[in-house]
This record gives structure tokens, sequence and C-alpha cells, in this order.
């Protein structure tokens, strides 16, 4: 079996790190939205090539929620906390096997399981390009922490903050590549266990990151791209 590009993380958008869902949703989806709790635009427009981005609703959801600046300031109001936390954010790599249409569909498989289950979904696909002759594909999928059923927003549902669900997403998100590389026709598979769990041995590598990556670009060569 030939292993495909499988990436999956999670994080917590929150005011304990001083962060803002509106700018977080703005930096997303690389757009210009309107912070209302505290006055200020967030200007993102234009930083990335987004080949995809929109609004995912659990049934019974008001459809102005569907505008991503109404839905993330309804969650800056709800949330009184000056420590709140305000969303989950998945960040995801889409195989470069995929065609655009199958990465955006492998998403929409992902987040209609969260939607079914009553949180709203923010969805955005990235086009980064890594160097001259590669090109990568990342996913966003920014979910409400709280849960809309009966008209309005519901407790916040812990179980999503235990590992046991964390294991349980990165494990549908496998599924549902495998699903879509299958259905496409390529040989390529994702495993979402570690090497430790496939029973690789694997020796560290030095991670080269962006600062490197650009210094060469210009003709330098720094120690991590030398070694």
């Amino acid at each position: 079996m030939v292993i495909a590009i499988y990436h999956f993380s999670t994080k917590i958008i929150g005011r304990s790190a001083g962060r803002s869902v509106v700018a977080a949703a703005a930096w997303q989806s690389s757009s210009l939205l309107y912070d209302e709790r505290i006055g200020q635009w967030s200007r993102f427009t234009g930083k990335r090539l987004v080949e995809f981005s929109t609004v995912m609703l659990p049934k019974d959801a008001p459809e102005e929620y569907l505008d991503r600046g109404w839905l993330w300031n309804a969650i800056e109001v709800i949330e009184k906390r000056a420590d709140a936390q305000l969303a989950r954010q998945y960040d995801v790599a889409l195989p470069d096997e995929l065609l655009t249409a199958e990465r955006i569909g492998a998403m929409k498989r992902f987040a209609s399981v969260i939607t079914g289950s009553g949180y709203p979904v923010d969805v955005t696909l990235i086009k980064a390009a890594t160097d001259e002759s590669r090109t990568r594909h990342h996913g966003y999928m920014m979910m409400a922490m709280r849960p809309w059923e009966n008209g309005r927003f519901q407790n916040k549902g812990r179980e999503w903050n235990t590992r046991k669900k964390l294991v349980e997403m990165r494990t549908l998100w496998a599924d549902i590549l495998n699903q879509m590389l299958e259905e496409g026709g390529h040989a390529e598979r994702v495993d979402h266990r570690s090497n430790k769990a496939r029973g690789i041995v694997a020796e560290p590598s030095d991670h080269v990151g962006v600062i490197a990556t650009q210094m060469a670009r210009r003709g330098e060569e720094p120690d991590r791209l030398r070694r």
C-alpha cells in the first residue's frame, strides 16, 4: 500500500490567549470581518489563495448564521467569561492525489458529521505553494463549542475535549480520505496512526521551517537546510 500525506491537528480558539473568534474566522477564510464586541475590523483578504469556503449549519439553525460574520459575532456575544473557549479548529492536509472537487467533498463529509451533532462549522480549503514546483492543499474546519438545539445555543459538549473524541475524529478523517481516494481510483491510502503504533522505526529529522526556506530561495544556505 502506498501511503499518502496525512496531517490532522486541533486547537482551541479562546480569550485566555487573547484571541477573537471573529478574527480567527477572518484569518481562516482570508476575508474581512468586523468584530462587534471590540469594534474592530480583521483584514485578511488576499493573504492566501482560497479554493473553497463555506459555513455549514445543523438542522433548524437560522439561515443568517450562514454568514460567518453573523455566526461568530453571535458566539462572541454568548460567551461572557474573559477566558471563554470560543471555537475548536481542525487543521488538516489534503492528499495531492485528490482533485479539488474531491478535496471539497472530503471536507464536507467530515463537517457534516459535526453538523449532524448540532454544531455549526466554518470550512475553508487553502491552496499553498511550498516551492516553485509543488503545491499543498490545506483545510481548516472551525466548529462552535456550543450545539444549536431548540432555537438556541446549548451548553458546551465536554466530550469533545476528551482524547477519546480526538482519536475518533482523527480516525474519521482518515476513513473519509481513504474513501475519497478509493472512489477516485487512487492506489494511495492514509493512516492516522503514529509511526510507533504502526511499528515503524524512523530517525528524527530537522524541520526546515519557513525562515530557512525563504533564505534558501534567496540563494543563502541556512544551517538547517545544509543538514
